[in-house]
């Protein structure tokens, strides 16, 4: 770190700036001169300590991680497969499109199921906890599809909403429940656990669940700053309706409502909107991914 400082001091070392890496209040400025110089960390995967050592190998921008041959990644430690992927990652954001890998075997199922949890944070009082306070399904059977947002308009009707939810994935058979990557799946065992569902139910949810990230992401190397939910839905031309509401702000909302239902129901309308463009967006990923050429 002295040493760092002191070719800062003499100019010997540059800084630049790591996307996603910026704190408050400077994000955006870091972001968008990290996007301007095409910084090597707008690579999903490389952050700060793997691009000090890519660049003292000489690799400071996307173009030159493109261009760069595999052994010039495994010398300084990368595992073949991982320089591959990170090369291809640098390919595509350089040159602003998509690399299939390959085409994705998708479960066949009458009924499509597209599931979004919404949660608060981490309580910061003992007394406290995480509650998960709405879970959302885009529900699609053949051409019909339907919204169904379970809620707990409080906080201790939690257990009511997951209980309604129950009831409505029992009577499901021939269907696939899918969500993007693993914050529902681990929601859900963390529901089971506290509620004691019986185990043959948990089986029977647990069995249909499908993290459409993994299945997405290792078909294809999207050209984003990152493989979120929104960063490669947006990428497909997907729009959420609220510019201003965020998973942060939608827990704010929540707290609001939970204080007044009538006075603040216009919170939920927005958290629902929120709730149901999160379901969209991971229907138009699971429509592109199965749409793409073997």
């Amino acid at each position: 770190m002295v040493t760092e400082l002191q070719h800062l001091i003499d100019g010997k070392l540059v800084p630049t700036p790591t996307y996603g890496a910026g704190e408050w209040p400077w994000q955006g400025y870091t972001n968008k001169k990290a996007i301007e110089l095409k910084d090597i960390s707008l690579v999903s995967g490389v952050k700060e300590m793997r691009k000090r050592k890519l660049a003292a190998a000489g690799i400071t921008t996307i173009e030159q991680l493109a261009s760069t041959k595999l052994s010039a990644l495994t010398e300084i430690g990368m595992r073949s497969n991982e320089a591959k992927r990170m090369m291809l990652s640098a390919e595509s954001l350089f040159t602003e499109k998509a690399i299939v890998i390959k085409k994705p075997e998708l479960p066949r199922a009458k009924t499509e199921l597209y599931m979004d949890f919404e949660s608060t944070d981490e309580p910061v009082e003992a007394d406290l906890e995480k509650i998960d306070y709405l879970i959302g399904i885009l529900a699609w059977k053949g051409q019909k599809q339907e919204y169904l947002p379970f809620v707990a308009h409080a906080p201790e009707e939690e257990e009511a909403m997951f209980a309604s939810f129950l009831k409505f994935i029992s009577a499901q058979n021939d269907f696939v429940l899918y969500h993007w990557h693993t914050y529902e799946r681990t929601r859900m065992k963390h529901l089971f656990e506290k509620y004691a569902v019986k185990a043959a139910l948990q089986k029977h949810i647990l069995e249909h669940m499908v993290d459409l990230h993994k299945l997405a992401t290792d078909a294809v190397i999207f050209p984003t700053y990152g493989n979120g939910l929104k960063e490669i839905a947006k990428w497909l031309g997907f729009s959420w309706r609220h510019d201003e509401v965020t998973a942060q702000e939608s827990i704010a909302m929540y707290l609001k409502y939970a204080e007044d239902n009538k006075k603040y129901a216009d919170k939920l309308h927005l958290i629902l909107d929120y709730n149901e463009d999160d379901c969209y967006a991971t229907f138009k990923i699971k429509e592109y991914v199965e749409g793409l050429k073997a």
